[in-house]
């Protein structure tokens, strides 16, 4: 008989903290669910900015170079010719026809930001967009050891 109590102890215990585990789940999921659409927007933007970056970065270029590639060679020698062009303005032409044909043509508005040794150069603008907004943000390697940042803050 004693075993039998102690079952049935262990079971509505077990079920309690089952009801506590639900119950916690469900304040997230509903606080998550009413969070604002602003709030919910801001982050898109960031993750649009962020991913968006990292595949300019990465794209393959006419000069054998990729993207990122080329801006790091702007930022340190000036190495890379490409169609009579420097890196830098090979760069900024591949980076403008990419954002004209993207984030323009969706009509986001967005600033593309090119930081080198604290200076910051704006390559591209639609809209610029509120000073508080967050870049999707990528830090570059140079052979020169000069710093490199590429910046990219989209909004609405």
């Amino acid at each position: 008989m004693r075993s039998t109590t102690k079952n049935g102890q262990v079971e509505i215990i077990g079920l309690v903290v089952i009801v506590m585990v639900l119950i916690v789940a469900g304040y997230f999921g509903i606080r998550l669910m009413i969070s604002s659409p602003r709030q919910r927007n801001e982050y898109a933007n960031i993750q649009l900015a962020t991913n968006f970056v990292n595949a300019l970065l990465r794209t393959s270029t006419d000069c054998k170079a990729t993207v990122g590639e080329l801006f790091s060679d702007c930022a340190s020698f000036e190495d890379i010719h490409c169609d009579g062009k420097s890196s830098c303005e090979k760069a900024e032409e591949v980076s403008r026809e990419i954002l004209a044909s993207t984030l323009r043509e969706w009509d986001k508005g967005y600033s593309f930001i090119v930081e080198t040794a604290g200076r910051e150069r704006v390559i591209d603008q639609n809209m610029p967009c509120d000073e508080n907004a967050m870049p999707g943000v990528f830090p570059l390697s140079t052979r020169s050891g000069k710093s490199l940042v590429v910046k990219l803050v989209v909004c609405d």
